[in-house]
């Protein structure tokens, strides 16, 4: 086993958990019942599993560590997957409780960003699950980078739109 080279890809594998740990503690903080999603347990497991056989006699060390990272990424795709879920859902009970009039007195921009945003979320969703097993040129990192953009921006507009839900609130009651 040539030790620089596992050194090398140790270190790029424990990085990119260390990224995706935090994705995952954050769709556990987002996850409003708490569920521990098996998905990603298992693309954990799967990827520990991969780990563990760079020890092993015959098994190609680049090959399991490059399966590694792929598990690692699924596990990411699917814990910000629970992220996006979440959010929809909140954005879309704030559109239950209040009056299209209260909420666009309030956020004047929500029906310019964030219903489209929702709908962009909800294609990169099914691109991210056809995407999962990567066959093109793109690299699973690739992939992943262009869905945690998505989900990022939905973070912010949730962010922006809980600014306004004070506003909204008042609109209702004065428009009542």
């Amino acid at each position: 086993m040539d030790e620089k080279k596992y050194f090398k890809l140790s270190k790029e594998l424990s990085e990119i958990y260390l990224e995706i740990k935090a994705i995952l503690l954050l769709s556990e903080d987002e996850d409003i019942n708490q569920r521990i999603i098996l998905t990603c347990i298992n693309e954990l497991r799967n990827a520990f599993d991969h780990t563990m056989k760079t020890f092993s006699e015959g098994e190609s060390l680049e090959e399991n560590f490059k399966k590694a990272v792929g598990h690692l990424y699924r596990a990411g795709f699917d814990a910000y997957e629970v992220i996006s879920i979440s959010i929809i859902k909140h954005i879309q009970d704030i559109r239950k409780n209040f009056s299209f009039e209260a909420i666009v007195t309030a956020y004047p921009d929500y029906y310019k960003k964030i219903l489209p945003t929702i709908e962009k979320i909800k294609r990169a969703k099914v691109r991210a699950r056809s995407n999962k097993t990567v066959k093109d040129n793109v690299s699973p990192e690739e992939h992943f980078k262009e869905y945690e953009k998505i989900v990022k921006d939905i973070i912010i507009l949730k962010e922006e739109m809980d600014l306004h839900i004070t506003g909204i609130k008042d609109a209702q009651i004065s428009i009542r």
